[in-house]
């Protein structure tokens, strides 16, 4: 593990492997860096550098005190920062997941000469991808619970396990996810600073600007996504000039419940693309 100190705000966590073209891995709310490691594994494997983060308020990373600390802006700018300092032979690749997602097209509209290309995962960029009730429930309830710090440490294996089991992805009352895969992503949420359940009410609409966005673009989703409207990737397909799509049968984390399909899309895409 790694940290440096880009700025004031954070310091940053992260695993940095292999040699080659560089690729940087950016999770989505509530996760880690572990989420990619099987993904991470492959790439170097494929001969390319591979470095993943962990964000402000999430694994490794520092978690300032005060919900305030905790806006998409303060992220972005801190991972730009940590970007620059990692002194990259070339431009990256980018992967994102969720409202890594977010962050990657964000880089890619205010960097697009530091970026060689772009993979989203299911990937956040306007708060209308949110269910209504959701949006309400996660806003209000999961903020206040965990401020209050009033959330037992089982709860959040019964909340993974019961989304695994109940998850419309490619079973019918079967684990959606490895059961290593469910204990990483509990950790991560008792991991998880209470400001981040804020950061997603803090991004833009990004929909005005992804026509601008020129890099070439991978949008793997899935086609049962409960947590963002699958409806909306088809549309950021559309936008994005130069971007193609795979759909799977999958629920919001195709990485984690679909990695050999997930990860075969990656491994094509970059060979034809780059």
């Amino acid at each position: 593990m790694n940290k440096i100190n880009p700025n004031s705000f954070c310091d940053i966590n992260f695993v940095r492997d292999g040699k080659g073209q560089p690729v940087i891995l950016v999770h989505g709310i509530a996760a880690s860096l572990h989420d990619w490691s099987d993904l991470a594994f492959q790439l170097r494997d494929a001969g390319m550098e591979t470095i993943a983060l962990d964000l402000p308020g999430h694994g490794d990373s520092c978690k300032p005190e005060g919900l305030d600390h905790y806006h998409l802006e303060n992220v972005f700018d801190t991972m730009v920062v940590w970007i620059r300092d990692l002194e990259l032979d070339a431009p990256p690749i980018l992967i994102g997941h969720s409202m890594g997602g977010y962050l990657i097209l964000e880089y890619a509209l205010r960097h697009p000469e530091q970026t060689l290309g772009l993979i989203l995962i299911d990937p956040f960029f306007s708060q209308n991808q949110i269910p209504a009730l959701m949006r309400l429930s996660y806003r209000e309830n999961m903020i206040a619970a965990a401020a209050r710090r009033s959330v037992p440490g089982w709860f959040y294996d019964w909340m993974i396990d019961t989304i695994s089991l109940l998850n419309p992805g490619r079973y019918f009352l079967k684990h959606d996810l490895p059961q290593p895969v469910r204990r990483q992503m509990a950790d991560n949420y008792r991991h998880a600073a209470p400001g981040i359940y804020r950061l997603p009410f803090t991004a833009r609409n990004l929909e005005p600007y992804l026509p601008n966005i020129i890099t070439p673009a991978l949008v793997i989703y899935g086609t049962r996504d409960t947590t963002l409207d699958p409806r909306s990737f088809a549309r950021l397909i559309n936008l994005l000039p130069n971007a193609e799509g795979k759909s799977l049968k999958a629920g919001h984390v195709p990485h984690q419940s679909n990695p050999e399909e997930t990860n075969q899309c990656i491994l094509d895409f970059m060979a034809r693309s780059f």
